[in-house]
């Protein structure tokens, strides 16, 4: 993923990515995969750090009042030790959009939202008790009747005026890889090429499907939405894909499942392929609207994918038909020759 620092904010000299957000809901957010009760952090490579930034808003917390806390942000030493800090409200973070009637008052303004001026997302510095070299940091909502918008986290160390950003997101794992003028993250949750699901929902209508797969609940890796084929709603069970050879006009792979599933290859769905399970003949189904996938049953399968377009075996009859009839012709051609030189001339 590549992004631009546009949005990024350096604030008393600490810089904080603010790429992506993790929603936090003592709730767990409802069913919902982006909003969570805690989040930690994907990518920390041991740091001395004094104190840990945060920038942060709250969203539904007008009632809360002034210092209550709003979550804990727990940092995890190498040495196996453990910091507890307080994220308070009116302190600490407030109210995204802050208007009349709110309980507690405004917190430091780190950043206004970008579309949305009356919008602000705010900076609080909490401090350790002494200087640790942090391998990890958690925040956890807690039960306020709130939700807690963390926009951007970053250690720091006072003693010498470096900090290190982190990356927390309720919405998958990244790595950053480079930050120069862009930023460039390796997305940890990418599905590989060939995987298999036990679970299939049938919705034959696109729109219907795309819709379907924008639901915050859905998850590829566990469910494939089919244009046909059959429902399963097997145990998500081990399964493992090998491709063993992949070239553009055949695939071959050896899968083993321990439950009825759907193999499901994320290449394009295209008329004129055609698929071998065990050397018999299998449908191919088209799965999450654009890719291919097949149904197989327990057990360990060679599976193969070729390519053999329609309109290739039509070109082929047609070519060896006008083939046949040149031949043909000039058959005759010389049997006409032949006549014409061997008829006796009239005298």
């Amino acid at each position: 993923m590549l992004t631009d620092k546009v949005h990024d904010v350096w604030i008393d000299d600490v810089f904080y990515d603010l790429t992506f957000e993790a929603i936090l809901d003592a709730q767990e957010g409802e069913g919902s995969r982006s909003v969570e009760a805690d989040v930690t952090t994907q990518q920390v490579e041991p740091y001395i750090a004094t104190a840990v930034g945060v920038v942060s808003y709250l969203q539904g917390a007008s009632d809360i009042v002034d210092g209550t806390p709003v979550a804990e942000v727990r940092l995890a030493t190498v040495e196996g030790n453990e910091h507890i800090l307080l994220l308070r409200a009116g302190q600490d973070t407030a109210e995204g959009v802050y208007g009349e009637g709110i309980a507690h008052p405004q917190a430091r303004v780190g950043q206004r939202w970008p579309d949305q001026p009356e919008g602000a997302a705010y900076v609080a510095r909490l401090h350790l008790e002494a200087p640790s070299e942090i391998a990890q940091v958690k925040v956890t909502a807690l039960p306020t009747g709130g939700r807690l918008h963390v926009r951007g986290v970053t250690l720091i160390d006072e003693r010498d005026g470096t900090n290190v950003p982190l990356i927390m997101s309720t919405s998958g794992r990244f790595r950053q890889t480079h930050s120069g003028d862009v930023k460039v993250y390796e997305v940890l949750d990418a599905l590989p090429r060939a995987y298999v699901v036990h679970h299939t929902r049938r919705i034959a209508d696109d729109a219907q499907a795309i819709e379907a797969m924008a639901d915050a609940s859905f998850d590829p890796a566990q469910t494939a939405i089919l244009a046909s084929g059959t429902e399963i709603a097997a145990p998500a069970s081990p399964s493992s894909v090998t491709v063993t050879h992949y070239s553009p006009q055949a695939i071959r792979l050896d899968v083993t499942l321990s439950d009825p599933g759907y193999l499901v290859v994320s290449d394009t769905w295209y008329p004129g392929w055609e698929a071998r399970v065990d050397g018999v003949s299998t449908p191919i189904e088209r799965a999450n609207v654009h890719f291919r996938a097949l149904y197989l049953s327990p057990g360990t399968h060679a599976v193969q994918f070729t390519y053999q377009p329609r309109l290739y075996s039509t070109g082929l009859g047609i070519s060896l038909f006008s083939l046949a009839g040149v031949v043909w012709g000039a058959h005759l051609m010389v049997l006409r020759r032949l006549r014409t030189k061997t008829s006796p001339r009239s005298s």
